[in-house]
């Protein structure tokens, strides 16, 4: 990742005043999230990166933040992974297609529909990846 893209924030006379606070406030429910999954955590959770996701700076870097944070409950889009999932012959393209095209960064619950299903594969004994 180039140094700039682990930005998740511009500076302080480009951002809000509630920018920072909004991603630790993602982050911490990430965590929480993580560690005890429920319904109120996943809420939480998808609140908060609907939130971020509105702010400058966040595209799909945000989940390659929480993948650092939680790399078995987090998946990373960067451009490889989702040039992958989106690739014609994917087992996993029409599926992943149902919750987002993957054009632009996706919404907090289609993120987690994308997670739920890639591991629900992930842990087939046929699966092919």
């Amino acid at each position: 990742m180039m140094n700039l893209s682990a930005w998740f924030f511009q500076n302080k006379k480009n951002r809000k005043v509630d920018d920072i606070d909004n991603l630790w406030e993602l982050f911490e429910a990430a965590i929480i999230f993580a560690d005890n999954s429920n319904k109120y955590n996943e809420e939480r959770f998808i609140n908060g990166f609907d939130k971020v996701l509105k702010q400058k700076q966040i595209k799909w870097n945000i989940t390659m933040g929480l993948f650092w944070i939680r790399p078995y409950t987090f998946l990373n889009l960067d451009s490889r992974d989702r040039g992958f999932l989106m690739k014609e012959g994917n087992p996993y393209k029409v599926q992943v297609s149902n919750y987002s095209d993957l054009k632009f960064p996706s919404k907090g619950r289609a993120y987690i529909k994308i997670i739920e299903y890639l591991q629900s594969e992930f842990q087939k004994t046929d699966s092919p990846h």
